[in-house]
């Protein structure tokens, strides 16, 4: 009899499931609408870079990217070159005493001085190359950097 009821209960909430369940929506893709904000492949026909101040107090410089850019094309200390003084030393990716750090991500490279301990007055240059691409069209090259940035005094 125990059975009986547990089949029964089964069998009730089971049919009052189903006569609930409706089925979904199905969306007619011509029924919507995206605007798609990014640039097509093969759209890009310059790619533009520009560098960001220094400061003693903050001896980081910033480089914003006008797209997207091909982070595997980032090489640092050949077509990311940075020299301080400018025209003096020419700085190497590490750590230590005439060196800088170098952060890539799509849109940027941060450019970390802390180690050369740049000071106020002296003058810090980037120089990029045409060899860091564009990520939507690596046959889109930067159009070459070579900006001086001089720290504003304390």
């Amino acid at each position: 009899m125990k059975r009986l009821m547990i089949i029964s209960l089964f069998l009730t909430v089971f049919s009052t499931g189903c006569f609930f369940y409706e089925e979904a929506e199905t969306v007619n893709p011509a029924d919507v609408t995206s605007t798609n904000t990014g640039t097509a492949p093969g759209e890009i026909t310059t790619l533009t870079a520009t560098v960001g101040n220094i400061s003693q107090t903050n001896p980081y410089l910033t480089i914003t990217f006008s797209s997207p850019i091909a982070i595997a094309s980032v090489n640092y200390d050949v077509n990311v070159i940075v020299q301080y003084p400018d025209g003096v030393t020419t700085l190497t990716e590490g750590s230590g005493p005439n060196t800088y750090e170098g952060i890539t991500n799509s849109g940027q490279i941060i450019l970390d001085l802390t180690d050369s301990g740049p000071t106020a007055g002296t003058t810090v240059r980037v120089i990029l190359t045409s060899d860091i691409k564009a990520y939507v069209d690596n046959t889109v090259g930067l159009t070459p950097v070579n900006e001086p940035r001089t720290l504003p005094p304390l």
